[in-house]
């Protein structure tokens, strides 16, 4: 970091960071409108959740643990659900601003965190000039993956931008074991950050892209051992972090599988065609979505944005020539038989999924069939945002290392940025202007509920939504913060369950007070019985029995009340909290062998 600090790294890391970051707010800041105005449509489902949490925070305090919440379908799991993101930098900032200030100056920061990681990444383990490192910082901030679904509302998504900074902790050599204890529990803590802000179906691709932009170092730097090592122990420890949270998410989303086709493309060329185009093209994505099938639900510009700009796909071409042309192709395969040719090929195959699983094929059939995480996905196109970080790194080395463009790389980098900004601004912007979520009711309802003696309770069951006079099963208009004027919407909006809530348990739920006695129940359910109804001897979704009030009337006060797990769950609790006091000392590791040293040389001073 000293070093750093005395480089010209410096000076252009901070010349090429400020007017970045203040030309992203330019561009991203019109899009989050704290004092009215339209938001991306998918805050319609985060807005109001975060708010929820507010309420629990408002009782509990930050680090209490929200198992469950009585704020929609008469009671739900929240903890476990994979995109809840109470133990997140967003839902924290929501005790200081309200949650569209608190979603917007997250984008800000981790934009500025993705941008030093990449910086970092590039000139500290690529070895990368202070140009090659800029533009590769300029085009990971300006990504159409991170961009587009931040406007649109995928902010689970937000910890993609903590990437290259995990890549970072991943791949440079520090020796001693102090340094990589630090290192791994850096990595480590950065991918549990990821899993409790909602980005647990996020995680298979984030993971992917990882360990492909890893590889490409190794291939081109060496140390597979010491990557290896890393990787699998930053792994494991970030498992063990978030193990109670693994374990509760695949309790809650078992029952309840996804069924039916996805979008897929039927020949080979055509999701090569789509590839190409969403990386390096400002497409609408209109021509992609023809040649898709199986499309049940609109395909929007956003899921077939993960832009980089044609910059990078020009250097490539350059410096993929001037490879061949050096190695030839005995030098090619000798090096194909080393290690680092071995990590080479790895990458190739990596880079081979999304094709492989976005071509209708008995292969694609087959891993959406029986893969776990894969057959919980309603869409494969996000795959393609595995080639972001690994794409740009292998332009920037491309710059780096082809001869006709080293000599003028600071030229060419700054080419490749105005390519960038002229790419952004052919985009279609107009979608995302006019989207028609409006966030001030939730904004509204934090401001009563920021007052002091503010004590949030649910009374009734609500009737469902009503869009054109006919009943919806999404949350419309007041019914999406009905939670807050003490009414859980029987019907609201929650992928778990499906889009239309067909596999949500019917469960006798009825418009009224929550308290009254049907048949020896409530008029609430018990959201244990989602996560574990043998333990707590209930039906799959049901509801809380007259015997069980006192229980009820803590949840629906944003209470905790006892309930009872299965052993699973012990002992990931266990595990978790085990793993928290493991990765912080490993994170002070350095720090610690310090003070041993200064401490051992004290005592032989005297």
């Amino acid at each position: 970091m000293v070093s750093f600090l005395k480089s010209a790294h410096l000076k252009t890391f901070v010349a090429a960071g400020i007017p970045s970051l203040v030309g992203f707010h330019m561009l991203m800041s019109g899009f989050f409108p704290i004092s009215g105005g339209p938001m991306g449509h998918d805050y319609s489902y985060f807005l109001p959740h975060l708010l929820d949490g507010y309420f629990w925070w408002k009782i509990n305090g930050l680090f209490s643990v929200p198992w469950f919440t009585p704020s929609f379908f008469g009671g739900a799991p929240f903890f476990s659900n994979p995109q809840s993101m109470y133990h997140s930098l967003p839902q924290a900032l929501m005790i200081f601003m309200d949650p569209v200030s608190a979603i917007y100056v997250t984008v800000l920061l981790f934009t500025g965190i993705g941008f030093a990681g990449f910086y970092s990444l590039l000139a500290g383990p690529f070895r990368a000039s202070p140009a090659a490192s800029a533009y590769a910082a300029v085009m990971f901030m300006f990504n159409g993956f991170y961009i587009s679904r931040m406007i649109i509302g995928h902010f689970a998504y937000h910890s993609f931008a903590l990437t290259p900074w995990i890549v970072f902790f991943l791949v440079r050599q520090r020796a001693g074991l102090s340094a990589l204890m630090r290192d791994v529990a850096a990595a480590s803590l950065m991918l549990a950050y990821m899993a409790s802000s909602g980005g647990l179906a996020m995680a298979p691709v984030m993971v992917t892209a990882i360990l492909a932009a890893g590889l490409i170092h190794v291939a081109a730097f060496g140390g597979f051992r010491d990557f290896a090592l890393r990787f699998s122990l930053s792994g494991a420890m970030a498992v063990g972090l978030s193990a109670a949270k693994i374990v509760a998410g695949h309790a809650f989303i078992a029952p309840f599988p996804r069924e039916g086709a996805i979008p897929l493309v039927r020949d080979a060329l055509g999701v090569v065609y789509i590839i190409l185009s969403t990386l390096f093209l400002p497409t609408d994505g209109k021509v992609e979505a023809t040649i898709m099938i199986n499309s049940l639900y609109y395909i929007g510009p956003h899921e077939l944005d993960y832009a980089v700009s044609p910059g990078p796909a020009l250097l490539l071409l350059v410096g993929g020539y001037g490879a061949l042309l050096r190695l030839g192709p005995s030098g090619l395969f000798r090096r194909l038989l080393t290690t680092q040719g071995v990590a080479g090929a790895v990458v190739v195959f990596l880079a081979a999924l999304p094709l492989l699983l976005n071509h209708q094929s008995w292969f694609s059939s087959g891993l959406h069939a029986s893969v776990p995480i894969l057959k919980n996905s309603s869409i494969h196109l996000r795959w393609i945002a595995i080639y972001i970080p690994s794409v740009i790194i292998l332009a920037a080395l491309a710059l780096e290392k082809s001869e006709p463009l080293a000599k003028r790389k600071e030229f060419y980098a700054v080419v490749g940025a105005l390519i960038l900004v002229m790419t952004g601004l052919a985009r279609d912007w107009n979608y995302y202007r006019n989207q028609s979520y409006d966030p001030m009711p939730v904004i509204t309802a934090y401001t009563k509920a920021a007052a002091p003696g503010f004590e949030p309770r649910i009374n009734f069951i609500g009737q469902p939504g009503f869009k054109d006079g006919e009943a919806t099963n999404r949350v419309h208009k007041s019914m999406e913060i009905a939670f807050t004027f003490g009414a859980s919407p029987m019907k609201a909006y929650e992928p778990v369950f499906g889009y239309q809530l067909k596999k949500l348990p019917a469960v006798g739920l009825s418009p009224g007070a929550i308290m009254k006695d049907t048949n020896g129940f409530l008029n609430l359910r018990n959201p244990a019985c989602f996560l574990y109804p043998e333990e707590n001897g209930c039906l799959l979704g049901g509801r809380f029995t007259i015997a069980e009030r006192n229980e009820a009337e803590l949840f629906r006060s944003y209470r905790p009340f006892a309930f009872n797990v299965a052993p699973s769950q012990k002992i990931a609790n266990a595990v978790s909290l085990l793993f928290i006091p493991i990765a912080l000392l490993a994170l002070l590791a350095p720090w610690i062998s310090r003070r041993r040293v200064l401490s051992a040389g004290e005592e032989a001073g005297e």
